[in-house]
């Protein structure tokens, strides 16, 4: 075999192979031979079939069959002698086949790692603070939990609907000539504050059972690119106006939810948000330190990987919703891939400094890692820990898990190493110089 490599650039790399004429003949033959004795034919003892009836009954095929694995071998032979590391399935031009007595050559395309020269690592310097949980915090909490176990009963005739209610409501919507809802009935919360405030301000004050009518301006950051902005008309009728009563905070609320008493959920709750707190402060920490780790470590990124990468994430961001509905919905595909490229070049470039950070300081996870990540899997999956066990069994499933974890320990130690302005002074340790007045108190340190 005869390999010419090409680096077209820092990530593009072109691989021009010849084999030679007696290396396809010897391959062929190998071919023929092999079809001929699982072949099953008509006056021929199985295994007896002759190779020249083969070679005119299947020669397509077994041409076909030969060239993709001749492909196949000579590029892994030349990624492992020219310590070549392809990021993303190499690409062959056009459809090259073997032919008798012909040396066979196809040239192969690909993106491979670029080189990375890492500049700084450690003492990255980042501004995050940590948020501490307070009494108003909790007490915020507990009023959202209060208020999740509204008991919602219909409200007397003739009220008029108030910042306290939820109502249930008909109605037809108009952007120019196009109807965009025709009699749908939904149910709002008038205190919901993801509740657009031109639809709170129409139905407050009106009643069961009048129609009227109501230009709706929708906020620019509506969900809906649509009706960003769009002046709607619309024609409403309240069904249902219901008022709600607040359970007491007490005891009954907590067991209701599953605990004893209320101080224990108070206790509860004070350490989920303490815990929310620390892994905001930490997904922040990393965000931050990833961004300083890129701007102090420029690399050049390869398209492929990137492409990659960003149809993963359109792929996750549209999942459950089927193509049919994306005009519905006002879905510019091409504008959402175009938004989400920065945050895959970003991804693409962290993964690659994250992968050379751990080579370089020789990052593994041990046996542990690997067990508590599967238990991790499986509880996330709602999936019996086998099940998952299984699924991960071969060594290309297990490497992603391996590569994923390397990069968390190059994270956690990039993270480690970085200075955060804002963080919380460590204690110091005082000394005894004088004597401590009367009726002062000494710290433990």
């Amino acid at each position: 075999m005869q390999v010419e490599v090409e680096k077209l650039d820092g990530v593009q790399v072109r691989l021009q192979f010849e084999i030679s004429p007696g290396d396809c003949e010897r391959d062929l033959n190998r071919a023929y031979q092999l079809y001929a004795s699982r072949k099953r034919l008509p006056g021929f003892r199985p295994g007896k079939v002759p190779v020249r009836r083969i070679m005119k009954e299947a020669r397509g095929l077994v041409i076909h069959q030969v060239s993709e694995q001749i492909i196949e071998k000579a590029f892994r032979k030349a990624v492992d002698d020219e310590g070549l590391r392809p990021v993303t399935p190499p690409k062959v031009e056009g459809h090259p086949h073997v032919e008798e007595g012909q040396p066979f050559r196809f040239t192969i395309n690909l993106e491979v790692r670029p080189d990375i020269d890492l500049k700084q690592v450690s003492g990255l310097q980042v501004a995050v603070e940590k948020k501490i949980c307070t009494d108003d915090d909790l007490d915020a909490e507990l009023e959202r939990l209060q208020r999740s176990r509204t008991e919602w009963s219909e409200a007397e005739s003739g009220v008029e609907i108030a910042d306290e209610h939820r109502v249930r409501v008909k109605f037809t919507a108009k952007l120019g000539d196009e109807v965009l809802a025709e009699d749908q009935v939904q149910t709002f919360t008038l205190d919901d504050v993801s509740l657009e405030p031109d639809i709170k301000a129409a139905l407050i004050g009106k009643k069961v059972g009048e129609p009227f009518e109501a230009s709706i301006t929708f906020s620019e950051d509506n969900p809906n690119e649509k009706l960003q902005g769009q002046a709607v008309a619309h024609t409403f009728e309240v069904e249902l106006i219901e008022a709600g009563e607040l359970p007491a905070l007490d005891d009954e609320l907590a067991k209701g939810i599953g605990f004893d008493d209320f101080a224990t959920l108070k206790e509860q709750v004070r350490a989920s948000l303490e815990y929310r707190f620390e892994q905001g402060y930490q997904t922040e920490m990393e965000e931050k330190v990833l961004d300083q780790l890129i701007e102090h470590n420029p690399i050049e990124v390869p398209p492929g990987l990137v492409n990659s990468h960003l149809d993963r994430m359109v792929r996750q961001a549209l999942q459950g919703i089927p193509p049919e509905r994306y005009d519905e919905i006002g879905l510019d595909l091409e504008k959402l891939r175009e938004e989400a490229r920065p945050g895959a070049v970003r991804a693409v470039q962290a993964g690659l400094l994250l992968e050379e950070i751990a080579e370089a300081e020789e990052l593994e996870p041990a046996p542990q890692d690997l067990a508590q990540e599967l238990v991790r899997m499986s509880r996330e999956l709602g999936q019996p820990l086998a099940a998952v066990q299984q699924k991960f069994k071969s060594a290309d499933a297990m490497a992603g898990i391996v590569a994923e974890l390397r990069n968390r320990k190059a994270l956690a130690f990039v993270v480690d190493g970085a200075e955060n302005s804002l963080a919380p002074e460590a204690p110091v340790e005082e000394t005894q110089d004088e004597p401590v007045e009367a009726g002062s108190e000494e710290e433990e340190s």
